[in-house]
């Protein structure tokens, strides 16, 4: 069965497998591709009619929606789910306060805190809450302990953090990235052509994603309290406790709560955009280090609240390294973890591995492009969901058949361009 391909960014968009990461944004040339927000509440480019076509495929090339490449070699484990790793651990921050806003252990807010001190980095590159829009996200970049406490915490929704990574790589300082697992596969493409990204991108860090929901989702939690975005000062998603209940903060002084189980299992949940339906590397096959809950349930859910703990993978060298100094230096304490116990903690990422492959398969029958997503294991997979396949493949190609991955991609308003930052010294 022939494979389709996109064949232009318009199309990745259109055909649903935009995950609005901002990569093509933030390496056009001459501001011919800008991130703008949909209808549908997901972040997507818009690419001018004028684009020179040699510019135009070099961009479709590096995108995660058009391809993923397979992980790194060399790591002297490699699990069917969930790939390639040196070293596994349970680990929390020993920052009490870091620790308690991070969305669990506060791992990943120590790692970047200790990177910094360490002058190992100059800054991190990530997102955090847009004061100025409290439903959304900005690109933040962190150089310092105040910094990275502003953006602790869960953001859920669309976030674009590689709209300005040309950026910071012609800054020509090393720097660390936070992002989504498909945020740090864009920044591996990027690196088969540009020798920058390797000299200077010294570490990435990624997270078990779930998805990437709709503005609209937020907007909907919000407005069950009768507010707009307009009428928020701050949203908080997660964190200040583990998991951490919603904080919404109006302008006019109330306060709104509702709890983790209201927040992801009945609302976040809900609608994720279909390039997250079809992803086969949710658990950041090419990041350095990943982290993510490490709650066990029936469920996968956690229902009260306790003292937060982190899953870690530490995947490379580098982040085997990494790791392992954060330790020594008391910047975390951890424990070890198995596969088995990450299986059992982690559900849904096993499940979501195991049934891409049919997801993929119905994608491919209804016609419409897909991901080149060879060298992620997909067909080893498979096998242990075997039972499940055939209904998987036909369930997705009469959704496809439906038009569940195509987009309205008319943009609510032109999105202000992405401001330039003061280089750190």
């Amino acid at each position: 069965m022939s494979v389709k391909r996109p064949h232009s960014l318009t199309e990745v968009a259109a055909a649903g497998l935009c995950s609005g990461c901002g990569l093509c944004a933030g390496l056009a040339r001459g501001g011919a591709v800008r991130m703008a927000m949909t209808q549908e509440g997901f972040l997507r480019p818009s690419v001018a009619r004028d684009i020179d076509p040699e510019e135009h495929a070099r961009l479709l090339e590096m995108c995660p929606g058009h391809r993923v490449g397979p992980p790194a070699a060399g790591a002297p484990h490699l699990d069917t789910h969930w790939g390639p790793y040196r070293r596994l651990v349970k680990a929390h921050a020993t920052d009490p306060v870091l620790r308690h806003r991070g969305s669990s252990g506060g791992v990943i807010s120590a790692i970047a805190q200790h990177l910094l001190e360490s002058s190992r980095v100059k800054f991190i590159l990530h997102v955090t809450a847009d004061p100025s829009a409290s439903l959304r996200s900005r690109i933040q970049l962190s150089r310092n302990r105040n910094d990275l406490l502003e953006a602790t915490g869960a953001r859920y929704g669309p976030a674009a953090p590689l709209a300005r990574l040309d950026e910071a790589l012609a800054w020509d300082l090393p720097f660390a990235i936070i992002g989504k697992p498909c945020d740090i596969a864009g920044v591996r493409n990027l690196a088969r052509r540009d020798p920058r990204v390797d000299r200077l991108v010294r570490y990435t860090i990624s997270f078990f994603c779930g998805g990437v929901s709709s503005l609209c989702i937020s907007e909907q939690i919000v407005g069950k309290y009768g507010l707009e975005e307009k009428d928020v000062a701050t949203l908080r998603y997660r964190g200040w406790g583990c998991p951490g209940a919603t904080n919404i903060a109006a302008k006019d002084g109330r306060i709104f709560e509702q709890t983790y189980d209201q927040t992801w299992s009945e609302e976040l949940n809900q609608e994720i955009q279909f390039r997250c339906k079809i992803c086969a590397d949710s658990t950041g096959e090419h990041a350095d280090i990943v982290c993510g809950d490490a709650w066990e349930t029936l469920d996968g859910y956690a229902h009260v609240e306790h003292d937060g703990w982190n899953s870690v993978i530490a995947r490379t060298a580098a982040g085997d390294a990494l790791l392992r100094d954060t330790e020594a230096a008391g910047v975390i304490a951890t424990l070890p973890l198995s596969i088995d116990a990450l299986d059992r903690i982690q559900p849904h990422q096993v499940e979501r591995k195991a049934q891409m492959l049919a997801r993929l398969v119905g994608l491919r029958l209804s016609g419409e492009p897909a991901p080149d997503y060879r060298g992620l294991r997909l067909l080893r997979s498979a096998w242990a969901e075997w039972r499940k396949f055939l209904p998987s493949v036909l369930g997705t190609y009469r959704r496809v058949k439906a038009g569940a991955n195509r987009e309205v991609t008319t943009a609510r308003a032109p999105e202000d361009p992405v401001p330039p930052a003061t280089r750190p010294s």
